[in-house]
């Protein structure tokens, strides 16, 4: 890997005119928002997910503990469990 492709994320402008709660407000089909435990390495903290949720016009979410950033390796009978129950909601 090319060592700048990690430039814009180490210099924090990876997002650089990225509006997240813009776009998802962009989002009209139903969504899954999978918020992981920061205490196990969860990327997307619960407070920071609450505009993002409210942002999205058919969100369903889903706060899992004890389940950090990868949650189909940590847990991935719970996941699939998870994701079927969305898409049999849907």
């Amino acid at each position: 890997m090319d060592p700048a492709a990690l430039t814009p994320a180490i210099d924090g402008g990876w997002l650089g005119g990225f509006d997240p709660l813009a776009a998802a407000a962009r989002v009209k089909c139903p969504a899954l928002l999978v918020v992981g435990d920061p205490a196990c390495g969860g990327m997307l903290p619960p407070a920071d997910a609450d505009p993002l949720a409210a942002a999205l016009a058919d969100c369903t979410r889903v706060d899992l503990r004890g389940v950090g950033h990868l949650p189909h390796t940590q847990d991935p009978v719970g996941t699939l469990k998870l994701l079927h129950a969305f898409l049999d909601s849907i």
